[in-house]
């Protein structure tokens, strides 16, 4: 906590211009400063992270930019990219991030597709993607046992794909989703450990619901 008060006095999510470029040294300390802060996760540190590494970009070797990226930070190029991208849209009006999530922003951006209207209990539930349609009626997902276990009546946490993770409800008409995970799909030796981590998300959600179920059937 004390961390994150004395990162938002040095770096206040503010929106003043990026300020001149003085070094590529000082670059690397104000991206870094962003990358710590962003457990935050707001549009505002992308958009600063974007901005400094536009103006970073501009003082590198042609064809070096993306190489001192990877060797000086621990994102990957893409979100680099992603971040430069998302600053050039928004810069002429950079105020609407004040209190936008990073998802929402790429989305608005034009920089990651928005996601597809899920349809409601009633008929069979299609999860969309651009290369795949999973259907699943309403009857074989409570049918499932959850992974983690626990005695759900009225809950099921159902992972889509390897970014999205929904909650489908009985006293729901359609199912909420309640993680996105915005990271890059695993190559051929993280695969296993990502299934594993997609894993370990849907069964703590599993064991939340199982306890909003227990509160639930108390309070009746």
């Amino acid at each position: 906590m004390k961390e994150v008060t004395r990162l938002n006095k040095a770096f206040p999510l503010s929106l003043e211009p990026i300020g001149p470029f003085k070094s590529l040294k000082e670059s690397e300390r104000i991206i870094m400063a962003w990358w710590n802060f962003f457990t935050r996760v707001t549009a505002v540190a992308a958009y600063k992270m974007g901005g400094e590494l536009v103006q970073a970009k501009e003082q590198t070797e042609h064809g070096k930019f993306l190489k001192w990226v990877n060797d000086t930070f621990p994102f990957s190029r893409s979100h680099a990219t992603r971040y430069m991208r998302l600053y050039e849209w928004f810069k002429d009006d950079p105020a609407v991030l004040e209190n936008m999530g990073v998802t929402e922003a790429l989305r608005r951006a034009g920089i990651i597709e928005p996601k597809k209207a899920l349809p409601d209990k009633r008929g069979p539930i299609e999860y969309g993607n651009p290369n795949k349609q999973v259907e699943l009626p309403w009857e074989t997902i409570f049918a499932k046992q959850p992974i983690s276990k626990a005695k759900l009546k009225n809950y099921r946490v159902e992972c889509i794909g390897l970014h999205d993770i929904y909650l489908v409800s009985k006293g729901f008409n359609f199912p909420i989703k309640v993680v996105d995970l915005i990271l890059e799909n695993p190559n051929s030796h993280l695969k296993a450990p990502y299934q594993g981590m997609l894993d370990s998300i849907q069964a703590a959600l599993e064991l939340y619901y199982a306890e909003v179920e227990r509160l639930e059937a108390l309070n009746k």
